[in-house]
């Protein structure tokens, strides 16, 4: 990613991702996907945010180096996913990023855990 597309990106992110909490979370309709929707109740337009994550994810106690590629992240169980979405219910976001090489969806949270999104769908062959 260009590095004028990624600010570009994170600007936007931030707008949206920035004081919202994680308010409520719908299992896709297999175990690959997760949608989790973000509520900012501090606006006072709509301002809900829908995130659906297709790829691996993590949550991490803290900022950490972050893995470069979808087989370095654990492979969570839907009850392990769980738990860490109910882990960070009501914690609001503080800052996003994008990886730096990879587009990886990097929030920080304000107990300092990370929700950490693959950003790179791995190629076969």
């Amino acid at each position: 990613m260009k590095t004028e597309e990624q600010f570009s990106a994170e600007k936007v992110l931030k707008y949206l991702l920035i004081g919202t909490q994680v308010d409520g979370v719908k299992f896709g309709p297999d175990s690959g996907t997760t949608i989790l929707n973000f509520s900012n109740y501090s606006r006072k337009e709509e301002s809900d945010f829908v995130l659906s994550i297709e790829t691996a994810w993590t949550l991490y106690p803290k900022p950490t180096d972050y893995p470069s590629c979808e087989a370095e992240i654990p492979n969570l169980t839907e009850k392990e996913q769980f738990q860490h979405i109910w882990s960070m219910r009501r914690e609001k976001g503080v800052n996003v990023e994008l990886g730096s090489l990879s587009p990886h969806l990097i929030i920080h949270l304000d107990s300092n855990k990370v929700l950490f999104v693959n950003g790179r769908l791995e190629k076969n062959g």
